[in-house]
């Protein structure tokens, strides 16, 4: 059994990541927002831990959040150009010390609605 993270010092057990919302389509402007909870051993905020995030897909955009604030929270946003699903990974560092956060938690961005029109009546009208 492994011992809780010291006071201070990010614990990826404590800490969380989330995806809002955690589909988008992938035409460059709608984001998915990264909200990732920074907290200690005891469950207390870390503030002004760093938080770096990590989501390697074709065509993203990801706008890192930087230091957590007061409130141990950090805010990112991701945006895509291809469709796909990508993996988000995220490194919180404090105190000198660093922990992986990774959930398994996946951005995903569909295919985008813009393209030729379907003709769903192709001779011109419903039935």
């Amino acid at each position: 059994m492994s011992r809780p993270a010291p006071e201070g010092v990010p614990d990826p057990r404590r800490s969380s990541l989330w995806l809002v919302p955690g589909i988008v389509h992938a035409d460059g402007a709608e984001r998915i927002v990264i909200r990732v909870e920074v907290r200690d051993g005891a469950g207390a905020p870390v503030p002004g831990a760093r938080v770096e995030l990590d989501a390697s897909c074709p065509g993203i955009r990801l706008r890192q959040p930087g230091l957590a604030g007061p409130d141990g929270v950090a805010l990112a946003e991701a945006r895509a150009t291809l469709p796909g699903r990508c993996r988000v990974t995220a490194r919180l560092t404090a105190r000198d010390r660093a922990v992986l956060l990774d959930r398994g938690d996946e951005l995903i961005f569909a295919p985008g609605t813009r393209g030729p029109r379907l003709d769903l009546f192709p001779f011109g009208r419903a039935p």
